[in-house]
């Protein structure tokens, strides 16, 4: 149906649960034009580029799904922005 069909969107899902953070996804929601949907099983996969994630997806064989997302090292933004607001 992935290839045949119009794909609206993507919905991460732990369980039966719809997430934000990616990080805990087991499951993405896919959503057709033709209003069905199909819910595969996804696992965290190796990215030739460090800060994409990719799932693969468990009943497509090669296909891999990779969210919308960078994964950033935001650290240093926390520190300085604790740091200003620690006084109030």
């Amino acid at each position: 149906p992935l290839m045949n069909k119009e794909v609206l969107s993507v919905t991460a899902m732990k369980g039966n649960d719809f997430i934000t953070d990616l990080t805990d996804a087991d499951h993405i929601m896919v959503h057709y034009a033709d209003k069905t949907k199909d819910i595969f099983t996804i696992s965290p996969k190796d990215s030739q580029v460090k800060q994409v994630k990719e799932y693969s997806v468990a009943e497509l064989g090669e296909v891999v799904y990779t969210p919308n997302m960078v994964v950033k090292d935001r650290a240093d933004l926390i520190s300085a922005i604790e740091g200003i607001l620690s006084p109030i």
